[in-house]
């Protein structure tokens, strides 16, 4: 028999934000080592700790703007799990391709103008807490680039989810994957590139994985 807490998907349930429940794959500890590994050099267990905080609400509220905007155009079954790669949003309903460039679009949004806030109290020297704004701080860092890099045209990131919904109002859905497969792609290696213009001889490990797996994704999902 499954823990209370599990359900038959093997995640783990946390509780309901409004009328959306909220789970955590087991995978969403992967988020931890990932801090651990990549950000918190040099840092103190209680500052990793705050990171990870930071970290995992702000991709609950990437997917929180996702589920809203989901409800809004009458899908059902809206629930979110944590995972260790980020977020899911789960629905079901008749699909197409307005409602699912509102939906893709609500995620990077929500990081985004959640970002702009927190920027703006932190400009105003709030909060004067130290350990607070160590975590404000992060938390804009974390809104600030989840928003960003959800909007690169990337399948199956959100810009690319929302590349492939604009592809498939102007033409034939043939011509829509394999055109949103190819900026995909593009896109990626201009971004690396970008990334290396930037930071000469500093390309991370993880960033190298991240985007071969979301190019083998595209790939195995476009073509």
């Amino acid at each position: 028999m499954l823990p209370a807490t599990m359900d038959q998907a093997g995640r783990f349930y946390l509780g309901h934000i409004g009328k959306v429940p909220i789970y955590a794959a087991f995978d969403a500890i992967f988020l931890v080592i990932f801090v651990f590994l990549f950000v918190g050099a040099g840092m103190s267990i209680d500052q990793i700790l705050l990171v990870v905080i930071a970290l995992v609400l702000t991709v609950l509220l990437h997917e929180l703007g996702h589920a809203l905007v989901a409800m809004a155009v009458g899908m059902s079954g809206v629930s979110i799990t944590i995972t260790g790669l980020g977020g899911l949003c789960s629905y079901t309903g008749e699909r197409h391709p307005k409602q699912e460039l509102l939906i893709s679009a609500a995620g990077p949004a929500t990081n985004l103008l959640v970002a702009w806030v927190t920027w703006a109290f932190l400009s105003n020297g709030m909060p004067s807490d130290e350990t607070l704004r160590f975590l404000l701080g992060w938390f804009w860092m974390w809104n600030l680039w989840l928003g960003i890099f959800n909007s690169l045209p990337i399948f199956p990131l959100d810009g690319g989810q929302m590349a492939l919904s604009i592809s498939r109002m102007l033409g034939r859905e043939h011509t829509a994957r394999r055109f949103t497969l190819g900026l995909s792609f593009v896109t990626a290696f201009v971004a690396v590139g970008a990334y290396m213009v930037m930071s000469p001889g500093n390309l991370p490990i993880f960033l190298i994985l991240m985007v071969m797996f979301l190019l083998y994704t595209a790939y195995r999902e476009l073509r």
